[in-house]
């Protein structure tokens, strides 16, 4: 027994032995689960890339400059009717101010106040991404990238640490193993294997509770701070409507049609990419029988007249071409989106009033980017001075036949009528 490592060979030294694996079985099991989640939370985040977690703290950083720039002009705002209220009321001016200049200094006194919100400051956002995080939220961020962030040293120790425990294991289980030999009657090792499985089963069935619980947890806390920062925004909002009554039957009219919104926004959305389609429609034909357009759930588009009947024709190519401009401005317009417009042939299936609008409609915004593939009679010397202020690029495609059934295309910059005699032109 003490060549095996037992004390003094009793009773009590080999408890003590089932007792310490037992105790490192579950240092073990706890080191597995700590680098586990090195592995798989921390080092995970620390694998993005630095630009991209830069580019994010920035981004949190001037949402939170620009939230606080809101409240500061909400704040301001319901206190200008009350100054100029005041303001205008105290007449005691020598000589009488006339209803001229009162109207004039009425006008500069809104101008100076509008100039203390705008433009917003240098370090706002155009655009908050993150509405869906409270102020609260927002100062955790960073504090809760640094707790995350971790070194090859730190999985390092982990690891051996598990090594370490591993090896103790395995010696000590060796040893209970030439133990059992010793015990002819295996009456002593058994009733120790049966106390280990007992211990071993109340262990596992704690850990199951504790992990439980500890989830119960992790969603009542997340669910306390959803709840903070609700009461947060509707305490802040009841005090910002509390002096005015009519505010807060607005803002209860408001939150009434968010509400009724979401269950109905395809269907909005349907009605307002038919509405945009009308609306350019118009701007490119200069057929008036089409009043209106309207699409179905299934997306089907309808045309109708002034009386708000069907109409039922062949479209002919150019006809075709409008309505396919159409419905891709439209959904471009509505979605924000400012993706470039690639249109092959562009004139070639238009007459001229279709042409003088569509060329007119892209054109019109300078920030929309149109690359034109275009046949050297579309567009003519003439037309092209017309449109040369709205034009970035254009290129000569040269075209020479090498034999054989291979031929090669170059491009040069210009237009027909520089120096060739006609273009396929890039625009």
């Amino acid at each position: 027994m003490v060549t095996l490592g037992g004390a003094d060979g009793s009773i009590a030294s080999i408890s003590t032995l089932a007792t310490e694996i037992n105790e490192h079985e579950k240092h073990l099991q706890q080191a597995r689960s700590e680098l586990n989640d090195l592995l798989c939370l921390k080092l995970s985040l620390n694998l993005v890339s630095r630009r991209t977690v830069q580019s994010f703290l920035e981004q949190i950083r001037r949402e939170q400059a620009t939230r606080k720039w809101k409240r500061e002009c909400d704040a301001l705002r319901p206190q200008r009717e009350k100054f100029l209220s005041c303001f205008f009321s105290f007449d005691a001016y020598s000589p009488p101010l006339m209803a001229l200049q009162k109207e004039q200094l009425h006008s500069a006194i809104c101008s100076a106040w509008e100039s203390l919100f705008s433009p917003p400051p240098a370090n706002c956002t155009s655009r908050c991404l993150h509405s869906y995080l409270s102020d609260e939220m927002l100062n955790q961020v960073h504090e809760q990238y640094e707790r995350s962030r971790v070194g090859s040293r730190e999985i390092a120790e982990k690891m051996e640490e598990i090594d370490l425990l591993e090896r103790r294991l395995n010696s000590w289980r060796m040893q209970m193993a030439k133990l059992e030999g010793l015990d002819s009657s295996g009456e002593l090792v058994n009733r120790l294997k049966q106390q280990m499985n007992e211990i071993t089963s109340q262990r596992d069935t704690c850990l199951t509770n504790l992990t439980t619980i500890r989830n119960h947890l992790s969603a009542d806390l997340a669910e306390l701070e959803n709840a903070k920062a609700s009461y947060a925004r509707e305490n802040s909002r009841y005090l910002e409507n509390e002096p005015t009554n009519s505010l807060l039957h607005r803002a209860e009219k408001i939150y009434q049609f968010i509400d009724d919104l979401i269950p109905n926004l395809y269907k909005l959305k349907i009605q307002q990419l038919g509405d945009e389609m009308t609306h350019v429609f118009r701007e490119l034909s200069h057929k008036r029988q089409v009043s209106r357009i309207t699409l179905e759930k299934d997306a089907t588009a309808r045309l109708l007249s002034i009386d708000g009947k069907e109409l039922d024709f062949d479209k002919s190519a150019g006809e075709s071409q409008i309505f396919a401009t159409t419905l891709l401005a439209a959904l471009a317009n509505i979605s924000g989106a400012n993706a470039p417009l690639v249109v092959d042939t562009p004139l070639g299936r238009l007459d001229s009033l279709h042409r003088e609008n569509i060329l007119r409609f892209w054109t019109r915004e300078s920030g929309r980017q149109v690359i034109l593939l275009s046949q050297d009679e579309e567009i003519d010397a003439t037309q092209y001075q017309r449109l040369k202020p709205s034009i970035l690029k254009s290129y000569l495609l040269d075209h020479q036949d090498m034999g054989n059934g291979i031929g090669q295309t170059t491009a040069h910059e210009g237009y027909f009528g520089e120096g060739n005699g006609h273009v396929v032109r890039y625009e």
